[in-house]
């Protein structure tokens, strides 16, 4: 029988953040694309006013894609 060295067994942490990280791409692509493009703004640290100029909308249209995208986001998540 062959025992694999230490440095090739996988570190399980990084196969959780692997599966975490697969999981999150999943729920992020069945976003609508307007919620995806305006969370993604979000995340990358665009203010909503950024965001508005950016995207060309109010900031209402942006608050409600914000708001809907972490709502569909979190059923998504919850749903798997």
């Amino acid at each position: 029988m062959v025992v694999p060295r230490a440095e090739q067994v996988p570190d399980p942490r990084s196969l959780e953040q692997t599966l975490e990280a697969r999981e999150a791409l999943r729920v992020v692509a069945a976003l609508k694309p307007k919620q995806r493009d305006t969370l993604a703004l979000g995340v990358a640290g665009h203010s909503y006013r950024e965001i508005e100029q950016i995207r060309g909308v109010t900031n209402t249209n942006v608050n409600r894609h914000m708001s809907e995208g972490r709502a569909a986001a979190r059923r998504l998540r919850d749903a798997a």
